[in-house]
């Protein structure tokens, strides 16, 4: 399994951040490494991430949903070839900032083939975060 992480502290409530990591229709407004996601982001809902990497787009599914704490989006193939976990958390902090963070573990046989049409996954999600980061705390 390859596994990233990116953090950020971001001078913003969990709340507003909730708020914009559930709102799928302006991710392209802050992430500069997606065009667009397809579909609500609701537990158990199936979307669609189109990325500079990935313009055709890939479908995730939203696995598990905790308002306002974490969120896990999954997508596989069949017979645990290819499976990546992308899994992000909130953590409301005394000094009234949040910890913000992302991990993405990558498993199964195929890894590596699909790897190369990932791109570097440490770099995206280290932009995910900032961007995320400066369009909370610009509200």
């Amino acid at each position: 399994m390859k596994s990233y992480t990116a953090a950020e502290t971001i001078h913003a409530t969990p709340e507003r951040i909730w708020e914009i990591l559930t709102d799928a229709g302006t991710y392209s407004d802050w992430d500069n490494g997606i065009n667009t996601v397809e579909g609500s982001i609701i537990q158990d809902a199936h979307i669609t991430v189109h990325s500079l990497d990935d313009p055709g787009g890939h479908g995730m599914t939203v696995t598990d949903l905790t308002p306002g704490r974490s969120m896990v989006w999954e997508e596989g193939m069949p017979l645990g070839l290819f499976k990546e976990v992308r899994t992000f958390r909130l953590l409301s902090e005394v000094s009234g900032t949040t910890r913000f963070s992302m991990s993405e573990d990558i498993s199964g046989p195929l890894t590596m083939l699909k790897r190369k049409s990932l791109g570097d996954v440490q770099i995206r999600l280290n932009k995910f975060a900032a961007g995320l980061k400066e369009i909370a705390e610009a509200a």
